[in-house]
C-alpha cells in the first residue's frame, strides 16, 4: 500500500511538473488577444529595406488586425525568443498592383516652384487633411501620372523576426 501511495504521488508530482511547464510554455506564446512584441528586419526583392533597430519593435494585439494579415497569421503560435524567416506573399502583404490607383493630375494643380520627376516619391492630401503617398510614374507636357499603390504593392515580404514579448 505504501508503495502503491508513492508511486501515485509520484505520478501526480510528475503530471503537475508537465501541466505547469507546459501552461508556462503557452503563457509565452503568440496568440489571439495578446499584447505581441517583435524585433525584424523586412526584404523585398533580397534587399533590407527596414528594421526594428531604426524604426523599433513592431508591438500590436494579436488576432485585431494591426498589422498585415500573411505576417499575423505566420507567427501565431511561436515563442518568446523564437527566430524565424517568413515569407509573406504579396496578396497577405500590400496587395497586388492595382491599376485603378494610377492617376493623371494636371501640372497646374502642383504647388508653385515644385518640378515632377519620374520615380519621385510625393503626398498627396485631400479636402479633408488626409494624406497619401505617391510616385511620379511619367511626366508629360500638361500632366503627370501618379501611382497611389503602396511602394511595395506586388512584392512578396521577407521577415526575419525574433518575438521579444507575447503576455
Amino acid at each position: 500500500m505504501k508503495r502503491l501511495f508513492g508511486v501515485a504521488a509520484l505520478a501526480f508530482f510528475v503530471f503537475s511538473v508537465i501541466y505547469v511547464a507546459d501552461a508556462d510554455a503557452r503563457a509565452q506564446r503568440v496568440e489571439k488577444g495578446k499584447q505581441v512584441k517583435l524585433d525584424y528586419v523586412l526584404f523585398a526583392n533580397g534587399e533590407e529595406i527596414a528594421n526594428s533597430q531604426v524604426n523599433g519593435p513592431i508591438e500590436y494585439t494579436q488576432g485585431e488586425g494591426q498589422i498585415m494579415p500573411g505576417l499575423e497569421k505566420r507567427v501565431e503560435g511561436m515563442k518568446v525568443g523564437e527566430k524565424k524567416s517568413i515569407v509573406v506573399p504579396s496578396d497577405e502583404a500590400f496587395g497586388p498592383v492595382r491599376q485603378d490607383a494610377f492617376r493623371e493630375f494636371p501640372k497646374a494643380e502642383m504647388p508653385q516652384g515644385f518640378t515632377p520627376q519620374a520615380g519621385q516619391r510625393i503626398t498627396l492630401e485631400d479636402n479633408a487633411g488626409r494624406k497619401y503617398p505617391a510616385t511620379i510614374v511619367e511626366v508629360r507636357a500638361e500632366t503627370i501620372i501618379i501611382d497611389l499603390n503602396h511602394p511595395l504593392a506586388g512584392q512578396d515580404l521577407r521577415f526575419d523576426v525574433t518575438v521579444i514579448e507575447a503576455g
